[in-house]
């Protein structure tokens, strides 16, 4: 199909070789908020007219566009139903579009390419729209092409971005760039031709990065959420200066984030790394205040627990509670520290009492003395003692 496309051209070319004249035609890039670019083709109809291949008097509804963008898969070419376009010749830098249309079009040619090409990024992570219309991988069988008359090849360039930025937060190729609304920039064939080096660049804050930004501190602050869980152990042993010293390394780590994240340029990332701690502020606030409430609150209990004379570090120790007749577990210990067992219990006034079941592997539960406690109350229960289990014994 390429091939005999390219016969057709070449005999176009025979028949058709003029003098090329300056085209007003026009090629608006339009950013996405996905990075991408569309792109916009208007060729004005009296432009149009005057710009299509004539054989015995008669013209013929078909035009070349050379674009500054290769095609790619993620290319959509929208037009109007009576018009053809096809992409016959594409490579680094550029697409060579045909375009048949009826004979007695009367009104503009319109194309919208989406998805035509990717925003670039420079070192500072902004982003970077780049059209080179050097085109330096432009082959010499396309470039003969583009003297042909009925090639439009010489665009008026629009640049049109999502927001306003001001002067001072964009930087540009040339001075031939020239704003003319608050989201738009242009760029003439007069101003283009003049230039030895015709790569034209702008470069504006990216709103991907902003988007990305925030992506890292979400996630930040998911991963403070999920570490919180190594605070549990010292809240819950009521281990008020390790609390007191969490809170004042992540407070101050959060803090010294949000100093830089105001007065440096770039110190948004180290806020980033320092969000990850914010969670941890917090749950160290509520972990001190739980554990002042506790200390007057809650009661101590501490009981040794013995497997045939020998500390133990795992078993398991229930905490009962004493409702009328009935004892219901209150709280369970599955490890020990050196032998013993510690509860922090909430006093419950339906509980007329406490006391501890212990058992452990091969032997048979024992249970400690009763005990009513008082807030603030330290009890020392004595030494559970459990025996292995012999032969003919039941567990």
């Amino acid at each position: 199909m390429i091939k005999n496309a390219w016969k057709c051209l070449m005999v176009l070319m025979v028949f058709f070789l003029l003098s090329k004249p300056t085209y007003a035609a026009q090629i608006t890039i339009e950013e996405l908020p996905n990075g991408f670019l569309d792109v916009n083709i208007l060729i004005e109809n009296n432009e149009l007219s005057k710009s299509r291949p004539v054989q015995n008097g008669k013209p013929y509804g078909f035009t070349l566009l050379l674009i500054p963008f290769q095609s790619s898969k993620d290319w959509h070419i929208e037009s109007a139903q009576d018009i053809t376009v096809s992409n016959i010749s594409t490579f680094k830098g550029y697409s060579l579009i045909s375009v048949i249309f009826p004979n007695t079009k009367s009104d503009d040619l319109l194309i919208t390419i989406n998805n035509a090409a990717k925003l670039s990024e420079n070192r500072e992570g902004k982003a970077k729209l780049i059209v080179d219309l050097n085109y330096p991988y432009l082959s010499g069988a396309v470039k003969e092409l583009t003297d042909l008359n009925f090639v439009f090849s010489e665009w008026k360039y629009i640049f049109r971005l999502l927001k306003k930025y001001e002067n001072d937060e964009l930087s540009k190729s040339h001075n031939s760039i020239v704003r003319t609304g608050d989201k738009t920039f242009e760029i003439s064939p007069a101003n283009i031709n003049p230039l030895k080096d015709k790569k034209v660049w702008l470069v504006f804050p990216n709103g991907r990065q902003k988007a990305l930004d925030t992506g890292k501190l979400v996630i930040s602050l998911f991963v403070g959420l999920l570490t919180i869980i190594l605070q549990f152990s010292p809240i819950r042993e009521r281990k008020l200066s390790v609390i007191l010293a969490i809170l004042a390394v992540s407070g101050l780590i959060v803090g010294v984030s949000i100093y830089y994240a105001h007065y440096l340029s770039k110190g948004f990332e180290l806020a980033v790394w320092g969000a990850a701690l914010i969670p941890h502020v917090v749950m160290s606030i509520i972990g001190t205040i739980y554990v002042l409430i506790a200390r007057q609150k809650q009661a101590i209990i501490s009981i040794p627990i013995q497997k045939d004379g020998a500390p133990i570090e795992f078993g398991e120790i229930l905490l009962l509670g004493k409702d009328g007749n009935n004892w219901i577990q209150i709280d369970k210990l599955e490890k020990l520290v050196n032998g013993n067992g510690y509860f922090h219990i909430w006093l419950k006034a339906k509980y007329s009492a406490y006391k501890v079941k212990a058992k452990t592997t091969g032997t048979q539960s024992k249970e400690s003395r009763e005990f009513s406690p008082s807030p603030k109350e330290k009890v020392q229960l004595d030494l559970i003692n459990l025996v292995t289990v012999t032969s003919g014994q039941s567990a």
